[in-house]
């Protein structure tokens, strides 16, 4: 917490000293520069980073630390904000036999995703979405933890071949099998999210849909247990509100076991929103629905309306 503002910060930090692998400094670069880059509602920001006084032989690791940072002698960290109240499995037990959490959960499909389609917008892969890198605060959601994520906007291709730090129970069938993969694994690994969120929703616990899987598959990775879905939602569908049913449309989409075979984020963001208007259902916070709503004015009719506020301003200064 700031002694002056007497805001709370995350801090994410670990100690300068010899034999550091250069993994670990990498991936705490990695973050850096992507979360220089990102600004959405639903993400994580960074607020400062901290540094120690660096030899020359540092100077291109220096290149990425903004003004606004300060020296540290021992650690490197970043400072973030928010500070979570909890991570989003953590949530799940809370929501369990809790109406309201579970309603607020509900509109989590479209906050995530709407998050997912900007990072994917400014050329950037998370690589490692799972509910620990998923926090909430208050009503709000948002993901976090950029360590391994890769910024291909200066790249020719966005397509990889490696992912050093991936979560195995929630990666893409081609993550697990080191085949080419590009954002359609994002898709998969949120997939996965939205197939625990479901489950929760119907009334189920993550444990007993994984204790599932192990039982039939002998394991309870995702990517092991594409041929068991159907079984598992089946024993859903009798259960919780006929509403969510819809939500295993989209988790069938994106949980489709060739990356070309599943939706971008942006039709997915599409998808949810649709279902919103159409049916009163919230799937999606009013923090994102209103920018899609403000996305169908006309050109001509925006004009209008800043004319006519403008107009509104002037005359309140006169009166």
């Amino acid at each position: 917490m700031s002694t002056v503002s007497c805001r709370e910060y995350a801090r994410k930090m670990f100690r300068r000293h010899r034999g550091v692998p250069k993994e670990a400094i990498k991936s705490f670069f990695t973050e850096l520069q992507v979360l220089k880059k990102v600004q959405h509602y639903h993400c994580v920001e960074l607020v400062r980073t901290i540094s120690p006084s660096l030899p020359p032989r540092y100077q291109t690791i220096l290149k990425y630390i903004k003004a606004q940072s300060y020296t540290d002698p021992k650690y490197f960290a970043l400072l973030m904000v928010p500070v979570g109240e909890c991570n989003l499995y953590e949530y799940y037990i809370q929501a369990h036999n809790s109406p309201d959490r579970l309603s607020l959960l509900r509109s989590f499909f479209g906050c995530l995703t709407n998050a997912l389609e900007y990072i994917h917008s400014s050329k950037i892969r998370h690589r490692d979405i799972k509910p620990q890198n998923i926090i909430v605060k208050g009503d709000r959601v948002f993901l976090t933890d950029f360590g391994i994520a890769l910024d291909w906007e200066n790249l020719s291709r966005s397509t990889t071949t490696a992912d050093s730090g991936k979560t195995p129970i929630y990666a893409a069938p081609e993550v697990a099998r080191y085949e080419r993969r590009n954002t359609a694994a994002d898709v998969w690994s949120l997939g996965c999210v939205f197939f625990e969120m479901a489950t929760v929703l119907k009334g189920q616990t993550v444990d007993a849909m994984r204790a599932f899987f192990a039982e039939r598959s002998g394991n309870n990775r995702f990517y092991a247990n594409i041929k068991e879905f159907g079984a598992w939602v089946d024993t859903l569908l009798g259960m919780g509100s006929p509403r969510d049913d819809v939500v295993f449309r989209w988790v069938r989409a994106m949980l489709q076991e060739e990356g070309k075979d599943r939706p971008t984020a942006a039709s997915l963001y599409a998808d949810i929103t649709t279902e919103c208007m159409k049916h009163n259902v919230p799937f999606c916070g009013l923090c994102c629905l209103e920018a899609v709503d403000s996305s169908g004015v006309e050109d001509g009719d925006e004009d209008e309306l800043w004319h006519e506020a403008a107009e509104l301003t002037l005359d309140a200064n006169l009166s």
